[in-house]
């Protein structure tokens, strides 16, 4: 499952490592994030085997409103199954608990580079509040008629505390606020990002 390697150089090829294993449903046909997307998703959950089910990439996204998207939304991918979990892991199944409890143990400390394999897009100010803050993800309604705002769901954030420089990676439901904040979702609080 792993061919020799240890981590995968980015999201695409993760998504290349599903499609090659049969495990990703590439969507291309209009789909509306508001009413239709997760509903879609969701009904592989309500019958399938856990070993029937698969991540999902919607290439072609609306809004309720026919706002188009240029960006695709892949749902599932990270943890849609077991099986899914692992190859994103590059591991069996069996040896998810080990890795974890190997990074936990084994922290490895971020490294600033000079360039990456994406290059950096940087928006502030008023750009932001003009068509290229967070209204411009395509974030997905998870149940339509219930929830009361779009939800992040798979949203890691990194933080640095600022008295010891310590970095840290949570992952956190999140929704978009006002175009340039998200709120954060927790039992005991709301707690804005920015």
């Amino acid at each position: 499952m792993t061919n020799g390697k240890k981590y995968y150089r980015d999201f695409r090829e993760h998504l290349k490592a599903l499609e090659e294993l049969g495990k990703l449903v590439r969507v291309k046909r209009e789909i509306n994030k508001d009413t239709e997307l997760m509903p879609l998703v969701r009904w592989q959950f309500r019958g399938l085997d856990e070993g029937q089910r698969k991540a999902f990439i919607f290439e072609n996204v609306v809004d309720a409103k026919g706002k188009k998207y240029p960006m695709p939304v892949t749902v599932g991918t990270l943890a849609a199954t077991t099986e899914i979990y692992a190859i994103g892991m590059m591991c069996e199944p069996e040896e998810i608990h080990e890795r974890w409890t190997q990074a936990q143990l084994n922290p490895i400390d971020p490294v600033v580079v000079e360039s990456g394999p994406a290059q950096e897009v940087v928006w502030q100010d008023n750009d932001l509040r003009n068509g290229h803050g967070l209204d411009m993800i395509p974030v997905p309604i998870s149940t339509p008629g219930f929830d009361n705002a779009p939800y992040l769901t798979s949203a890691n954030w990194i933080t640095k505390d600022p008295e010891t420089g310590v970095y840290n990676m949570g992952h956190r439901t999140m929704s978009p606020y006002l175009q340039v904040t998200c709120i954060t979702h927790r039992k005991d609080a709301i707690i804005p990002s920015s």
